[in-house]
């Protein structure tokens, strides 16, 4: 695979990915918002990476806090090969004081290459 981080906006956040079907809980202050910032980058599928699969080949979910944020997210399908970074405001903690997020699987496994929380 060819080594892409440092040919990237960003560098080597886009080095590494976690796939699985995985969930974070990050702890938070309470009472306040968070602004959630999502890294994406088909880093296995498509001829960019000298591979078979495209568009279709990696669907997910991603939940926040019981919400849904991308449903049947594909990143092959907005990305075309390059970073993706999706941005969602106003992101309320939970009782317990977390943002949980959950990354579920429809077709392959989910992928993301680096989650930041903001506070507003």
């Amino acid at each position: 695979m060819p080594t892409i981080g440092s040919k990237l906006p960003g560098g080597g956040l886009y080095e590494g990915q976690r796939i699985g079907h995985f969930h974070y809980a990050i702890p938070v202050v309470s009472g306040k918002q968070y602004t959630l910032k999502l890294y994406f980058l088909e880093r296995w599928f498509g001829i960019q990476n000298q591979n078979v699969g495209g568009v279709g080949s990696r669907i997910f979910d991603v939940w926040c806090n019981g919400s849904v944020l991308l449903k049947d997210f594909d990143i092959m399908s907005q990305a075309d090969g390059k970073p993706l970074v999706k941005t969602f405001p106003h992101i309320k903690p939970t009782a317990q004081g977390k943002i949980e997020i959950y990354f579920t699987p429809s077709v392959n496994y989910p992928a993301v290459s680096a989650i930041e929380v903001l506070p507003e």
